[in-house]
């Protein structure tokens, strides 16, 4: 249990590193001035999609951990091609939940005092044009996704490895 939380916090604070650097890179590369960086450089944005990427990549990688753990299924590079698409998935998943998020709140702060039914109609509406751009930012996050996945499935490897050398056995109990 204990090996459980080390790893859940150590993903964690990787996924949410790891996002946060993201979305800096997104903000250097597509919000050049004289643009407005007011949304992209709000602490609420870039605390949430860091807390996002956070659990996405616990969720992803934790199943990771576990094969890496086991001798029978400790394989260099089917561990790696996992950890890409892991890394591709934990990505694609928390921007995805990011811009769900974004027009959920674009919607209730524009349309506030409408019904429910109009209101519940505006959100379709405003998430066609925040989809719309946003799929530019989730297809060009993918080699970040990939050398994520890399390197976090790496740094399992390695620290599977060593701790099971340590121990002189496999640690299998990741529950």
């Amino acid at each position: 249990m204990r090996d459980r939380r080390k790893w859940l916090i150590t993903l964690f604070l990787y996924g949410a590193a790891a996002h946060l650097l993201l979305l800096r890179l997104i903000a250097h590369w597509d919000y050049r001035p004289p643009a407005n960086r007011g949304f992209i450089n709000h602490p609420l944005v870039n605390v949430g999609l860091a807390v996002l990427g956070g659990i996405s990549v616990c969720l992803f990688f934790l199943p990771l951990v576990g094969c890496a753990r086991d001798r029978a299924r400790r394989r260099t590079l089917p561990l790696l091609g996992l950890g890409i698409l892991c890394g591709i998935s934990a990505t694609a998943i928390a921007e995805q939940i990011f811009l769900i998020l974004c027009g959920a709140y674009l919607t209730i702060s524009m349309f506030s005092g409408v019904s429910l039914l109009r209101l519940g109609a505006m959100f379709v509406v405003s998430m066609i044009e925040i989809e719309t751009y946003g799929m530019f930012t989730v297809i060009g996050s993918i080699p970040f996704g990939i050398v994520e996945g890399v390197v976090a499935a790496a740094i399992i490897l390695l620290c599977t490895h060593t701790l099971a050398g340590i121990s002189g056995g496999s640690h299998t109990d990741i529950g």
